[in-house]
């Protein structure tokens, strides 16, 4: 029996529930067709656990809507890996056709797509209800408030099956424990003269990033200029942000540093990662923005502009922003939503792709559901959203501020949808997200899609 018919037999209550005579482990559901059935997911399969019928006691009356709701998640979660697993499948057979990279280079991406498969596999088996002691479900104890959180995001176009325009990023960051107005001796805190700092009813905190954001043409293996497409270029960057926030809004101050062109040596890692891979060489680095020192400020305000509960353990949110970006690298003001269902959200304030200014999406409060100590369970939740961008300025299409460079006409408005999936597992928090954006210059014709991975641990 697939998912979908198997969630339909829960909602229609064919549920069993059973208990382990040993009292070490207590069967919280047990459904007829995990009974010798297997799931499987094209090549790779799995067995759910199955128990024998002659231990299971058929409980009189209906099951209680909580385990019932429970169990619908954790099947809507196990179809929508299934779901995440064939289109990557789809994603491998467009990059089969692709000629300019090598069948060694799919062996690898192929074994990337099997590995992460197979970590989300083992975190499904961990969190499936069937098999967590009972004492991990009876009660959650809040392990105290939230200190520093640590960000890892990673971007590239492969999952699209291009190698141009925003072909690769990557960002690292740690956001602090929540700031208070006082220091420990009672002296008010130099912190409050900061901007977002002196008002009472906030959370505050402070984070460091450091990241990297690298741009090519769309022919990689021309090594002189293209004239109709952007320019190659690469932006390194650190940032400092000053962030406040409460249960319903979160107002950011970003400050970032960097450096473009050939100082930010993204030349380099792109030569290192296409060796590594066997991939086309990029061969118009030559021709790259020249060096060029970088200095932006970013603000924005998110608003939860909803939030309620669609059913007992399933939860819904919208979080609406609108910021500014001044500086020479990029002067733009944007706006959007994010929307996220699932049965324990974060709380928190959405996650996105990389931006110019860091957006802070580490633990409001003790609440959150990575706050609970317990043994490793694993919470999804999908999440959908749409930003606009009117630009003024952009230097990876505009060119160099002080010299003669290569430079393209840029569109003043571009809009960027993203859609993805997240895990709550433990204290980390693991999102997806495919990310598609509308053209952003004259001559580009289609506009252009990349993932993005971010990875959160909080302390």
């Amino acid at each position: 029996m697939s998912v979908i018919p198997a969630l339909l037999h829960v909602l229609q209550g064919n549920t069993y529930f059973a208990a382990e005579q040993d009292n070490k482990v207590s069967i919280l559901s047990h459904f007829r067709f995990f009974h010798h059935k297997t799931l499987k997911c094209n090549r790779f399969a799995w067995s759910l656990t199955t128990f024998p019928r002659s231990r299971s006691l058929r409980l009189r009356g209906s099951p209680p809507d909580a385990q019932l709701l429970r169990t619908a998640a954790r099947l809507i979660t196990q179809a929508l890996v299934t779901l995440a697993w064939e289109a990557g499948l789809l994603l491998h057979a467009i990059e089969r056709q692709r000629e300019r990279v090598t069948g060694q280079a799919m062996d690898r991406l192929q074994y990337l797509y099997d590995s992460v498969f197979r970590i989300l596999l083992i975190l499904l088996v961990l969190g499936n209800p069937a098999i967590m002691p009972a004492e991990a479900r009876c009660g959650r104890i809040p392990a105290g408030e939230p200190g520093s959180t640590i960000f890892l995001t990673f971007e590239n176009d492969i999952v699209a099956g291009t190698d141009y325009g925003y072909t690769g990023g990557a960002q690292v960051s740690w956001i602090s424990p929540e700031l208070h107005r006082e220091s420990p001796r009672g002296r008010r805190s130099a912190l409050v003269r900061l901007p977002l700092m002196n008002e009472p009813g906030y959370r505050r905190n402070i984070s460091i990033s450091l990241g990297q954001m690298i741009h090519t043409p769309r022919n990689i293996e021309y090594p002189g200029v293209i004239d109709d497409d952007r320019p190659y270029s690469g932006i390194t960057y650190v940032s400092v942000g000053v962030h406040r926030m409460n249960a319903r809004i979160q107002d950011t101050i970003s400050f970032a540093m960097g450096i473009l062109g050939p100082h930010s040596y993204a030349e380099y890692l792109q030569d290192k990662a296409h060796d590594t891979f066997k991939s086309v060489k990029p061969n118009g680095w030559e021709n790259q923005l020249g060096d060029e020192l970088l200095l932006n400020v970013y603000v924005e305000r998110k608003w939860r502009t909803a939030r309620c509960r669609v059913r007992e353990h399933l939860e819904m949110d919208v979080i609406s922003f609108l910021g500014i970006s001044l500086g020479n690298a990029l002067s733009a003001g944007n706006t959007g939503f994010q929307a996220r269902l699932g049965p324990e959200l974060p709380h928190d304030f959405g996650t996105y792709p990389i931006h110019p200014g860091f957006r802070n999406s580490s633990p409001m409060s003790g609440e959150d559901p990575r706050f609970f100590r317990k043994l490793p369970d694993l919470s999804l939740h999908v999440f959908a959203g749409v930003s606009g961008y009117a630009v003024a300025r952009d230097i990876t299409l505009d060119g160099n501020s002080f010299q003669d460079s290569h430079r393209i006409e840029k569109e003043p408005f571009v809009l960027e949808t993203t859609a993805g999936l997240g895990i709550l597992f433990s204290r980390f928090k693991i999102t997806y997200a495919h990310a598609y954006r509308t053209p952003s210059f004259k001559e580009q014709h289609r506009g252009q899609a990349f993932g993005s991975v971010t990875i959160t641990y909080s302390f």
